[in-house]
């Protein structure tokens, strides 16, 4: 957890962009990264082996393999 937290939110604090990036909240910036399974349960070891189901940028899907979000 403290990765995730450092790489999300503790990096939005440090670039000054905390009001409008680094967590998931109406108003900010829609940036995120969905997995197909949760990376804190997965063992250490295939965490280098895990990759995105979907990635959105700004609100819009910008890696979307499966089209949840459409065409």
């Amino acid at each position: 957890m403290t990765a995730l937290d450092l790489y999300t939110s503790g990096s939005a604090q440090l670039n000054h962009e905390a009001n409008w990036r680094g967590t998931i909240a109406p108003g900010k910036a829609a940036d995120l990264v969905a997995y197909p399974v949760d990376p804190v349960a997965v063992p250490p070891e295939e965490l280098e082996e895990l990759r995105p189901a979907l990635t959105v940028v700004a609100g819009r899907a910008t890696h979307d393999p499966d089209g949840r979000f459409g065409s």
